[in-house]
Order: C-alpha cells, then sequence, then structure tokens
C-alpha cells in the first residue's frame, strides 16, 4: 500500500476511501465501476493509447452524463 500510495502522490491523483465497517457501501462502489467499465471504458478503448485524451474525456465523463440525462 505504500508504494502505491507513493505512486497516486507522485501522479496527483487523488486517493478515496470508502468508509469503515459499512459493507452496503461496496455494493454501490462495484456497481459504479461496473457502469463506468461499460458506458465509458469500453467505448472508448481506442483512447488507450492516448493516456492524457483519456484521462481528460474520464474525467468529465460523469458530470456530461448527469447533464445529459436531467437536462
Amino acid at each position: 500500500m505504500k508504494k502505491f500510495s507513493k505512486i497516486l502522490k507522485e501522479e496527483e491523483i487523488q486517493q478515496l476511501f470508502s468508509y469503515p465497517r459499512c459493507p452496503k457501501i461496496n455494493g454501490y462502489i462495484e456497481r459504479y465501476n461496473m457502469t463506468l467499465r461499460e458506458e465509458f471504458v469500453n467505448n472508448n478503448e481506442m483512447l488507450v493509447g492516448g493516456q492524457e485524451e483519456f484521462n481528460r474525456m474520464l474525467h468529465v465523463y460523469p458530470i456530461d452524463t448527469v447533464a445529459c440525462n436531467y437536462f
């Protein structure tokens, strides 16, 4: 975990943790990850070679998706 946290810090990636002793939240996190994989990653695999573009699109994906669904 120490090396992983160090790499995240070097790359300026925020690490988030779930609440301790709260197993119900795991289902929500797993569902979010599955939805993100199915709706975004699988449809944008061609961008994997361009990591910066992939990251930029991934960063705005949840915002764009919510905006499209509610407006």
